[in-house]
């Protein structure tokens, strides 16, 4: 199973989650299995607009299974939805990617089922 967190940085398990799902700087990719870690910069964090729907696709070629970040506007839960990627969010500021981690497998992160924010636009 591949999970995704978004981070700040890439300097391992004690990156700082990135509240922010589209214009995150880093996605570190979890193999729950192997408990590997890589990350992949976030290339659509340059994107004038529509970061969000590119970073969803970027998850779903890299084949996700499951997402923890802070929020997610409705275009990009779209996406993920469409992908089949479940949403999980951390509210919790300044907490690390091992910090999420262990929540995750402890069944402490709520998924959820629409956007947490309204976007950039104000769309639903």
């Amino acid at each position: 199973m591949k999970l995704v967190i978004t981070a700040k940085d890439d300097i391992g398990f004690e990156s700082e989650l990135d509240t922010r799902f589209g214009r995150a700087a880093y996605f570190g990719i979890i193999d729950i299995e192997g408990k590997e870690l890589i990350f992949i910069k976030n290339e659509a964090t340059s994107s004038s607009s529509g970061a969000g729907i590119k970073a969803a696709q970027l998850l779903a070629d890299k084949k996700a299974d499951a997402l923890i970040t802070g929020r997610v506007g409705p275009k990009a839960f779209r996406g993920l939805e469409k992908a089949g990627i479940k949403v999980y969010t951390s509210s919790n500021g300044e907490v690390s990617i091992q910090d999420c981690l262990t929540a995750y497998k402890a069944g402490e992160l709520k998924e959820v089922d629409g956007p947490t924010n309204q976007g950039h636009h104000g769309l639903k």
